[in-house]
């Protein structure tokens, strides 16, 4: 059986990062009927948090994350170095829901599990498919 080519494996990882954000999402806001609101933030008003916005935001931020993986893998150390600035990044983002103004803290527990949901799958899977050895070509 011949390995799974590395492009596949990274478009997995983003799209299941986006299907970890609906997951959370639908938990929260279809099921606990929530009525997920993002935060007032730098002038833009909060609003209601549709699964449109919860596809576009993980899937643009997934696919940021293969890019830089993709610039990292000419260095040395590329996995190390990616995972770490991932996890400062996954750690930055959840000031987003907490500082903004007017979302109930229900919406902001639930960005954070979405933050959090994402994380947890995208970084272990994308760290899979790349090593710490400098790419030669």
């Amino acid at each position: 059986m011949s390995q799974q080519p590395v492009w596949q494996a990274r478009l997995i990882a983003v799209v299941a990062a986006v299907v970890a954000a609906v997951v959370v999402w639908l938990a929260t806001d279809v099921v606990l009927d929530l009525d997920v609101r993002t935060p007032e933030m730098g002038g833009q008003p909060g609003g209601p948090l549709g699964v449109g916005m919860v596809i576009g935001a993980s899937a643009v931020n997934a696919l940021l994350g293969w890019g830089l993986l993709a610039l990292l893998e000419k260095t040395a150390k590329a996995r190390t170095t990616w995972t770490a600035i991932a996890v400062v990044f996954t750690v930055l983002s959840f000031a987003g829901p907490f500082l903004g103004e007017g979302a109930p803290t229900s919406s902001r527990i639930s960005l954070l599990c979405m933050h959090l949901a994402v994380a947890a799958v995208y970084i272990p899977l994308m760290r899979r498919t790349t090593s710490d050895r400098v790419a030669v070509g």
